[in-house]
């Protein structure tokens, strides 16, 4: 990604977290019903244990939609999972696709972000989306659309998915 087009996304991202209307709050797990996850594609082992994520949710009676960043010399592995692309965005950060805004609009009980590197168009997806509870991976930054975040002590997906649940389902 341009460094110009990063600069108007990452403005774009804190404009609408300044500008947030929507009432945030966590939902007890068992009363949730609407998950949603983004994460950017990565290797094979990454789709694996996001699609392990999925179906743990969804053993526990959950209702869940996904969302993939899929970037430049990335695969969408089985092409199992709704994805879009830097294309699907303006040069000024303006949003060009009808699914990414459908899950933006989605009234998700909870959102988890499953990316341990930043990626400014899931982030720019969290800060807009409708989502009651929007959960991530720990970072220092002062714009960052999260209700929750998990920090783990390996720098690993598998380990911020198992966080991510055991927090989550242990809300009540």
């Amino acid at each position: 990604m341009s460094t110009l087009k990063n600069s108007i996304l990452n403005f774009r991202i804190g404009r609408a977290l300044k500008n947030e209307k929507q009432v945030r709050r966590s939902v007890g797990y068992e009363k949730a019903q609407r998950f949603g996850v983004i994460f950017t594609a990565g290797d094979v082992r990454k789709h694996d244990f996001i699609k392990s994520f999925i179906k743990r949710l969804e053993a526990d009676g959950k209702t869940v939609e996904t969302l993939s960043f899929v970037g430049e010399n990335q695969e969408n592995h089985e092409f199992l999972f709704d994805f879009f692309s830097e294309k699907d965005f303006t040069f000024f950060g303006g949003l060009k696709s009808e699914a990414v805004r459908r899950f933006i609009e989605t009234p998700f009980d909870y959102l988890f972000h499953v990316d341990m590197e930043p990626n400014a168009y899931a982030e720019y997806v969290m800060a807009k989306s409708a989502a009651l509870c929007r959960v991530g991976y720990y970072r220092e930054r002062k714009n960052i659309a999260y209700e929750m975040m998990v920090k783990t002590k390996e720098h690993n997906i598998e380990e911020l998915i198992n966080q991510l649940y055991h927090y989550t389902s242990s809300l009540i």
